[in-house]
């Protein structure tokens, strides 16, 4: 994980650029965790070098119902890579069309977003 910015509207912004796999993942837990704890919406910011695997998809699904629980959000800018994009078809998460925490928005991992 990259830099880490906030500003004044609440919102926290991540950088992610790093391999962001089970090795790394329970730093970014804990990043988030605080995020969450200070009712900051977070604002995730997607480059062309991100490797993710599962944990990540899966953290970031938890920290979205964590967040929807406490009236804040997660969001993600930049481009899903390829990688990113494989991970996603390949744990079935395309099949999602919309959100099982907040059924107003479409799943990160829709096909939609790929």
């Amino acid at each position: 994980m990259g830099c880490i910015t906030e500003n004044p509207n609440n919102e926290v912004f991540f950088e992610m650029n790093d391999n962001l796999t089970i090795q790394s993942i329970h730093d970014l837990k804990l990043t988030f965790i605080t995020a969450v704890e200070k009712k900051a919406n977070i604002v995730l910011l997607f480059n062309e070098r991100i490797e993710p695997d599962l944990t990540f998809l899966q953290l970031l699904c938890s920290m979205h119902q964590a967040l929807k629980d406490e009236g804040n959000s997660i969001s993600i800018t930049g481009r899903y890579t390829d990688s990113l994009n494989e991970v996603a078809f390949n744990a079935g998460y395309k099949q999602h069309s919309k959100c099982a925490f907040d059924k107003n928005s479409k799943c990160f991992w829709s096909g939609e977003n790929l």
